[in-house]
C-alpha cells in the first residue's frame, strides 16, 4: 500500500537563515529574480552572476520565466526560460539563448578545477513532446569541440532519447571520457529532478545518475564507470542551457541548478529536491514576499515517501 506524507504550515515574510541544504553547495542559481542576470549563491571563492546571452555572446533580454514558472509553482518562484531555442540540442540546430558565468567566453570557472569529485543537480522541463537528448546541454564547463586534452565537465542529453550523458575532461561533441545513462529521463512537458555524482578517486562504478519528479523523490537509475581521474583545469566558463557556439541548446525550462565539489549522498539530494517543490517556511516566506503576500497558510503537496 502506498504511503504519503503531508504537512500544513504557516509561512511568514520573516526569515533568519536559509536551509542548510541550500547553503552548502559550491555554486547555485535559482533564477527567481528578474533582469538580464541570475544571482549566484554558494561557497565558491569567486561567485558571479549568470549573464543571459544570445548566440555570439550578445546580452539577451530577461530569460526569467513568468511568476510561478519555477518547479514549486509558487508566485515568487521563477525558472530559466529557454523555450525560444529552435529545437532540442542538435535535432533543431539548438540555436537559442543561454546563461554564462562568470563573465563571457574568456572567464574561467574554476570552482571544481582539480577536484577529485563533484555533484550536479537541478530540474528541467521540456518545451514540447521531444525528449531530452541530441547533446542538449544542461550544465557545461567544456568547449564544443576537443583539440587535445580538456579539463572540466559537461552534463547533457545523450544519444538515446531520454538519456543523460556525463563527460569529464572532454568536450561537448567528444565521445572521450563519457558515460550515458539509461533512458530514464524522458518525461516531457513536466518537471524532472536530475542529479549526477562523479568520484574521481574510484576507477569503477564511480558515476551515479538519479531521477525524481515533483511527486516522487530521487531514485538511483544508473551506476556506471568513468575512469577520468581528477577534474582537469581549463580556462572555460560555466554555461547553462547551451554551448559557447550556440549549437546544443536545451529547449525548455531549467531551475535550481546546483554544483558541489564533492559527492553528495542521495539522502541530502532528496531533501534538497523536496525543499525545491515545497520550500521550508523560511524560503516560502521570501517567495511570497516577492509577490506581495505577507502571511499565508499553504498545504504541502502530497508526495510519495519511501
Amino acid at each position: 500500500m502506498k504511503s504519503f506524507c503531508g504537512m500544513l504550515f504557516v509561512g511568514l515574510a520573516v526569515c533568519s537563515a536559509a536551509p542548510e541544504a541550500r547553503a552548502s553547495h559550491t555554486l547555485g542559481y535559482l533564477f527567481d529574480e528578474t533582469g538580464v542576470t541570475a544571482t549566484a549563491d554558494g561557497s565558491a571563492a569567486a561567485i558571479a552572476p549568470m549573464l543571459f546571452l544570445e548566440g555570439g555572446n550578445g546580452l539577451s533580454s530577461d530569460l526569467h520565466g513568468e511568476p510561478g514558472s519555477g518547479v514549486s509553482g509558487l508566485p515568487g518562484d521563477r525558472a530559466l526560460d529557454l523555450t525560444s531555442t529552435s529545437g532540442m540540442g542538435m535535432s533543431g540546430g539548438g540555436r537559442g539563448r543561454h546563461a554564462m558565468a562568470p563573465n563571457g567566453f574568456n572567464a574561467d570557472f574554476d570552482a571544481i578545477d582539480s577536484s577529485t569529485a563533484f555533484t550536479i543537480a537541478g530540474w528541467f522541463k521540456t518545451d514540447s513532446t521531444e525528449q531530452i537528448g541530441m547533446n542538449a546541454v544542461l550544465v557545461s564547463n567544456a568547449p564544443l569541440l576537443s583539440f587535445g586534452p580538456q579539463g572540466g565537465f559537461v552534463l547533457q542529453g545523450g544519444n538515446t532519447p531520454g538519456s543523460l550523458s556525463l563527460g569529464v575532461n572532454t568536450a561537448a561533441l567528444s565521445n572521450v571520457n563519457r558515460v550515458q545513462s539509461s533512458p530514464a529521463f524522458g518525461a516531457t512537458e513536466s518537471w524532472v529532478n536530475f542529479a549526477v555524482t562523479y568520484d574521481g578517486t574510484q576507477t569503477t562504478n564511480n558515476v551515479r545518475f538519479f531521477r525524481g519528479t515533483p511527486d516522487s523523490p530521487l531514485v538511483l537509475t544508473d551506476t556506471l564507470t568513468l575512469n577520468a581521474g581528477v577534474v582537469g583545469e581549463n580556462n572555460f566558463p560555466l554555461i547553462i542551457g547551451n554551448t559557447e557556439a550556440n549549437l546544443n541548446g536545451f529547449d525548455g525550462f531549467l531551475d535550481n541548478i546546483r554544483i558541489w565539489n564533492e559527492v553528495i549522498p542521495l539522502s541530502a539530494l532528496r531533501t534538497i529536491g523536496e525543499t525545491d517543490v515545497v520550500p521550508e517556511p523560511c524560503t516560502l516566506a521570501l517567495l511570497l514576499a516577492a509577490s506581495g503576500v505577507g502571511v499565508v497558510i499553504v498545504a504541502r503537496k502530497k508526495r510519495q515517501c519511501n
